[in-house]
């Protein structure tokens, strides 16, 4: 039950990041040019999908191994993002 709460917690934080996160994107590229954005974002977007998907994956192959698993993956991907916050932070502070 505390796994499905807690994948309850990343699927709404996914589902409220990613729309202000497109509309900062593609607000910040020239018309001319938003195709291309739009398309690189997706194709990252997936590839970053597809890759979690097995990296993490990997790290819950077992039935008895699924929980330090779990909490491992979730870890990294705690860290990625709060990496990420950081760099979009610094890039933000920047363009002001």
């Amino acid at each position: 039950m505390l796994v499905c709460i807690d994948l309850l917690a990343v699927g709404m934080g996914i589902g409220l990041t990613a729309p202000p996160l497109t509309t900062t994107l593609l607000g910040t590229v020239a018309a001319e040019h938003a195709g291309v954005a739009s398309g690189a974002l997706n194709a990252c977007r997936q590839v970053g999908g597809v890759l979690g998907i097995a990296l993490f994956g990997s790290l819950i192959q077992t039935p008895s191994a699924f929980v330090s698993g779990l909490h491992l993956s979730a870890l990294l991907a705690g860290g990625i993002t709060g990496l990420a916050c950081l760099l979009a932070w610094m890039y933000i502070q920047r363009k002001l």
